[in-house]
This record gives structure tokens, C-alpha cells and sequence, in this order.
């Protein structure tokens, strides 16, 4: 039987490491390390063929470059994929939207969490 990570854990886990107590730990350059590494982590769920996982590690990681805007880029250098994934992500927002624009002035849970996301992603590379 193959053990997977509890999500509600490495939620948890991730929250600590991203806490104020912990930047005030360490280093500017060992935080920001563990920054870029949640990134990465975090960027890879939004690969994930499960809709509310994407939600979840697309509030997250809006939440990590709201904290350390300098994670991206780092992140994208080492990562092709997360590169690919974050050119085009404008446009696969524009795509959703357009998708639940019946609904409009309401949007899903899902297209929100895309919207923060962009606007983070947009942030940080200013």
C-alpha cells in the first residue's frame, strides 16, 4: 500500500514555515531558499488533474509570493514545466472565466483562487 501525504499536514506544515517566528529564525537567504522550495512544491499541485487540489495550491501559492515575491523566478529558472505552466496562465484564466460567465456576477471558489493567483504571479515579476 503506498502512503500519500495528508494534505491537512503539509498544509499545516507549510503555514509554519511561512510564519513570521520562522523569517525572524533564519537567515534572508535561508528563508527565502525554503520560499522558492514551497513554490515549487506548492506550483507542482496546480499540474494536478483534481480541481479542488489546483484551488488549494493556487491559494497557497498566491499566499507564498505574497509573502516573498522573489520565490518566482528562481523557481521558474530551475523548473521548465512551472515556466511553461505560469506563460500561460494568464491565458488559461481568461479561459476559465470565459467558461463560467453564465454565471456571472458569480464565480466558482476555483476561478478565484486563479484570479489571486495571477495577480500574485503579476506582482512578483514587476
Amino acid at each position: 500500500r503506498a502512503e500519500s501525504a495528508d494534505a491537512r499536514l503539509v498544509s499545516f506544515l507549510t503555514g509554519l514555515l511561512m510564519s513570521y517566528p520562522m523569517q525572524c529564525a533564519l537567515s534572508v537567504e535561508e528563508w527565502e531558499s525554503i520560499m522558492t522550495n514551497l513554490l515549487e512544491a506548492w506550483s507542482i499541485g496546480l499540474l494536478s488533474a483534481s480541481a479542488p487540489w489546483r484551488m488549494v495550491c493556487a491559494l497557497t501559492v498566491s499566499g507564498i509570493l505574497n509573502i516573498c515575491p522573489t520565490s518566482l523566478v528562481p523557481a521558474l529558472e530551475r523548473i521548465p514545466t512551472l515556466a511553461r505552466f505560469y506563460a500561460r496562465l494568464e491565458s488559461t484564466v481568461a479561459r476559465r472565466v470565459w467558461a463560467e460567465r453564465a454565471a456571472v456576477p458569480v464565480c466558482s471558489r476555483y476561478v478565484q483562487a486563479l484570479i489571486e493567483l495571477l495577480g500574485s504571479v503579476k506582482r512578483s515579476l514587476r
